[in-house]
């Protein structure tokens, strides 16, 4: 997406003014700068270094030119033998100081320029006098010549007051970096813990939308603050020692713990532990929530936050029951929740915090009809089935 105008408009702004259009490919990005126009008889003045000028068109073999270490050897050999355009170098002792080549296509009626100069030879006028070259090069092919640069870039901003080309406006492009992969979760957590202002991060569906997750504040609800069923079931299910897979701030960790439990809390964000960590979780760790410890034999396995659909699939969810039941003592309970599924229970989930996004991880919402299959033969039997839809809860008895 392209914005041409007549003067910049405020970084911010703008993108916040197309951000619907790109968000959803990744973190909107800006660049662009002031956009030029000249003719092919420029005449600036002379470089205050005396350099030798070679072009596409004169008499000389470009062959022997020294490449510039920014250039390749496949990309400066295209160059010299004219694929990427007319082409006008400053030479300073034998070497390329400044070079003007046709990044763009030529069009009949147009080019547009641009200029590169080696570091030890800016701010001598070498740019500007390569430029020059380019156009007369170039002026008997093309009746109108272009210049732009990055709004950052102050060597190529001197090469056009030396000129003293025209301005036409400025142009932007806006496009869609692919969201760097953090801990992002964790780190919104870690905002709330410290104080810090936390927005509410995206929920991102694959292939489907982005809509708000839960706030982080929601995870270090006092247990009054709960969910009425957990508010029921917690109290019936507690015992020792219990695993808490996919603690989040530890608030469940923390309730247990408070009441003699001996608790071990699992997150694979390394953020989350942390935070499990600062607010007294006695034993947090970061791990693999499909792949549960087995230092001990728990005698209750929470799955809470909708993580009864972790396993990713159906055969998944029941395979992640299976080895949680090989880890849990004869009398285990386990205590987990889920959402009714609709019509796509199956889905690919990531978040998105500040500028950046967890990896993507697959979810398997289970459907209220799908229940007594899902559990039959993994080694639990259904204790409480408590329907609050869109969410349901299962408490499940070791069998």
């Amino acid at each position: 997406m392209r914005e041409v105008g007549s003067a910049p408009l405020p970084t911010d702004a703008l993108i916040s003014a197309v951000r619907p259009a790109v968000e959803d490919g990744g973190v909107p990005r800006l660049e662009g700068g002031p956009v030029y126009d000249f003719e092919a008889t420029l005449a600036p003045a002379g470089p205050a270094r005396a350099a030798t000028i070679v072009t596409s068109a004169g008499a000389h073999r470009p062959n022997e030119l020294l490449r510039p270490s920014t250039w390749d050897d496949a990309e400066w050999g295209r160059l010299l033998e004219g694929s990427l355009g007319p082409w006008a170098a400053a030479l300073v002792e034998d070497e390329v100081a400044a070079l003007c080549h046709t990044p763009k296509v030529l069009l009949p009626l147009a080019a547009e320029c641009g200029v590169w100069t080696d570091p030890r030879w800016r701010r001598l006028g070498l740019g500007a006098t390569a430029t020059a070259a380019w156009a007369r090069t170039v002026g008997d092919r093309a009746r109108h010549l272009f210049y732009s640069h990055d709004h950052r870039n102050e060597a190529s901003a001197r090469v056009a007051r030396r000129l003293s080309l025209r301005q036409l406006g400025w142009e932007w492009t806006i496009s869609a970096e692919p969201w760097p992969e953090r801990d992002a979760w964790g780190e919104a957590l870690l905002d709330h813990l410290r104080g810090r202002w936390t927005p509410v991060p995206e929920l991102e569906v694959h292939g489907g939308g982005v809509g708000e997750a839960m706030h982080p504040g929601w995870f270090f609800r006092d247990f009054d603050a709960w969910d009425w069923w957990e508010r029921e079931l917690l109290p019936l299910a507690a015992r020792s020692p219990a695993l808490d897979l996919g603690a989040g701030a530890g608030r469940a960790a923390l309730w247990l713990q408070g009441r003699g439990a001996e608790v071990t809390a699992v997150d694979s964000s390394p953020g989350a532990v942390e935070v499990c960590r600062a607010r007294g979780v006695i034993d947090a760790r970061v791990g693999d929530l499909k792949d549960p410890p087995t230092d001990q034999r728990w005698r209750l396995i929470l799955l809470l936050c909708g993580n009864l659909g972790l396993g990713g699939s159906f055969e998944g969810n029941r395979r992640l029951l299976q080895r949680l039941a090989d880890a849990a003592a004869p009398d285990a309970l386990l205590l987990g929740d889920t959402v009714e599924a609709g019509g796509q229970p199956e889905i690919g989930l990531r978040i998105r915090y500040r500028g950046s996004a967890t990896p993507w991880w697959r979810q398997r919402n289970v459907p209220v009809r799908e229940v007594d299959d899902l559990v039959e033969g993994t080694g639990w039997v259904i204790e409480r089935h408590v329907v609050d839809l869109p969410d349901h809860a299962l408490l499940l008895r070791r069998s």
